[in-house]
């Protein structure tokens, strides 16, 4: 058994059965595919896929300001 704490910071988001080790942060932006197995702090806005976590590419920068 472990214990940490797990950080998901904004814009960033989990595939279905995806699963995060203990003192892990899911960086701004960064997806995390379907049963992705993330054991160390992710990049911003990168893209992760697979049971041995293979950063896939890059999201584009998402911008919420009034044009």
């Amino acid at each position: 058994f472990m214990r940490g704490t797990v950080t998901i910071e904004t814009e960033a988001f989990l595939g279905a059965g995806a699963v995060l080790f203990p003192n892990v942060t899911l960086r701004k932006g960064s997806v995390a595919g379907a049963g992705v197995i993330i054991v160390k702090t992710t990049d911003e806005w990168g893209i992760y896929v697979g049971s041995k976590c293979t950063k896939l590419s890059e999201r584009q920068v998402v911008s919420h300001e009034a044009d």
